[in-house]
């Protein structure tokens, strides 16, 4: 950027969030009339020479006159790469900023540009009055300013919560990596706390395709277990399976809807789903023993699996399809036009429709909680009385009373 005496500020720091938006996802997108609102005209010239001419860049999805917004990625810097490990370690790796260096050419001298808070602030508040003259562009429903009434309540329930002060329970955790993760849960536990203890939490809530994204959201589950509100340690309601009992929700009257049913509220659906695989003729398949990695592969083989995959490497959809055709046949119509992403989309709006009104009647009674997607943490003395209040919810929205967990 420097040999392009392009040395704008505000160029340097945008480009350093395109950095960190392209390790976490491979690829960043600028929008020419965004950048050249918040940032202004000056800018926006240098913004689009260093995009073309910058040898390191290469454009994934061009602009175009409908849509103003360009996708990149960076290519040719050795060890400048996204991660690719799972979700978890990534939000790892991603909040406590420990990706190693890239290696430059040897032309290049190694900098470093620090993005601060006054120019993220700003921008913020810019891209905010932006996206209110231009409401089509706000896609992903971002609110760092409170303008939901929610995110103002959740603002101020993370407010009143605390992380545990007994360091103690690290001991009990594992000490060695689980297959896919780089680090263990007791060091992913230890770091988390020790981010937490030196950086403050960013009021930021985020409501994509059903869910809702806060701070605390990605706190992992042995710390979220002794996280306190009002000094009061958390309690957890639960909807339990919940992508199959909304699938359950969508049957129609008749065997299959029942049966479907029985299985979701039984507590046992996936034990049963592996039994009839188990015993499928000419199907090879051993029993899981893990109750968290035949969830896992459940959710892979019936919902959201490779098109190319064949059936006969996914025995508990072929199981699925025999227990329980119609909504084995339902999936398929779901994932027809948008694939097995399109799939989850349908079901986290189903989901967000059961949780949003259990949230408004929380919200009513003035209880303090915090969204947990399928769940929602609440002060252990309110944990029963917020079940209740989820199940009433699932029963108007799905017909039906669903199995509801409280931990």
């Amino acid at each position: 950027m420097d040999s392009n005496r392009c040395k704008n500020q505000q160029v340097k720091s945008e480009v350093a969030l395109c950095c960190k938006a392209f390790l976490r996802t491979g690829r960043f997108s600028i929008n020419k009339d965004r950048f050249q609102y918040t940032c202004g005209g000056q800018a926006s010239r240098k913004l689009r020479i260093f995009l073309k001419d910058c040898p390191f860049v290469r454009t994934v999805v061009p602009a175009t006159k409908r849509s103003q917004t360009a996708v990149h990625a960076f290519v040719g810097i050795d060890g400048f790469k996204p991660d690719e490990q799972s979700g978890e370690s990534l939000l790892q790796n991603q909040s406590l900023d420990i990706y190693h260096s890239p290696r430059l050419p040897p032309s290049c001298l190694l900098s470093s540009v620090c993005v601060d808070s006054e120019f993220l602030h700003k921008r913020a508040v810019k891209w905010d009055r932006w996206c209110s003259l231009k409401p089509e562009e706000r896609t992903n429903k971002v609110d760092y300013f409170g303008r939901r009434s929610l995110s103002r309540y959740l603002y101020g329930v993370i407010g009143r919560t605390e992380m545990p002060s007994d360091m103690s329970f690290l001991d009990e955790l594992s000490a060695t990596p689980k297959d896919g993760h780089h680090i263990s849960e007791r060091d992913w536990c230890r770091r988390y706390l020790s981010f937490r203890a030196r950086n403050s939490i960013v009021n930021k809530v985020l409501y994509i395709h059903g869910r809702i994204y806060h701070p605390l959201i990605t706190c992992p589950g042995p710390i979220r277990r002794l996280l306190t509100i009002d000094g009061e340690l958390v309690g957890e309601a639960d909807l339990s399976c919940s992508f199959y009992t909304l699938l359950a929700g969508c049957l129609s009257q008749g065997r299959d809807r029942k049966k479907a049913i029985d299985w979701v509220t039984s507590g046992e659906f996936y034990q049963r789903l592996q039994e009839a695989a188990h015993s499928l003729a000419d199907v090879d398949f051993d029993l899981i023993e893990c109750e968290r990695e035949l969830k896992k592969q459940t959710q892979i083989q019936c919902l959201f699996h490779a098109d190319h995959h064949p059936l006969p490497m996914r025995p508990l959809y072929l199981a699925l399809m025999q227990e329980i055709p119609e909504m084995a046949r339902l999936i398929q119509r779901l994932r027809r036009s948008g694939g097995a992403s399109g799939l989850c989309r349908t079901l986290t709006r189903m989901e967000g429709q059961v949780m949003s009104k259990a949230h408004s009647a929380l919200m009513e009674r003035e209880l303090p909680f915090l969204p947990l997607h399928d769940g929602i943490l609440v002060r252990g003395s309110d944990t029963e009385s917020t079940a209740s209040r989820l199940r009433k919810s699932a029963i108007a929205t799905l017909g039906f009373k669903p199995l509801v967990k409280c931990k």
